[in-house]
């Protein structure tokens, strides 16, 4: 490996401690700081839309933020190079 790469630590707010979920977009944070405060947002809101009375029944999703680290996919071919097989 005679590239350097970068670790980059950002934070996603995940809901029910998935990243992904119906929307085709999350929203990535530098600071864990504002990522919990986006979170707490985020539980309050689903706390007030879950008095609707159709949704009664449905289970209130958790809100929390996670950190996770980025690297560039060059990265993880190179490192996968040698476990994989060329057709």
């Amino acid at each position: 490996m005679a590239k350097r790469y970068r670790f980059r630590k950002v934070y996603f707010v995940c809901r029910d401690n998935s990243i992904f979920s119906d929307t085709r977009f999350v929203n990535c944070f530098r600071s864990e700081a504002h990522a919990r405060e986006q979170a707490i947002v985020q539980q309050r809101n689903a706390l007030e839309n879950s008095q609707m009375l159709w949704e009664k029944d449905k289970a209130i999703p958790k809100f929390k933020a996670h950190g996770f680290y980025l690297v560039h996919e060059s990265l993880i071919d190179e490192l996968l190079k040698g476990f994989t097989e060329e057709k």
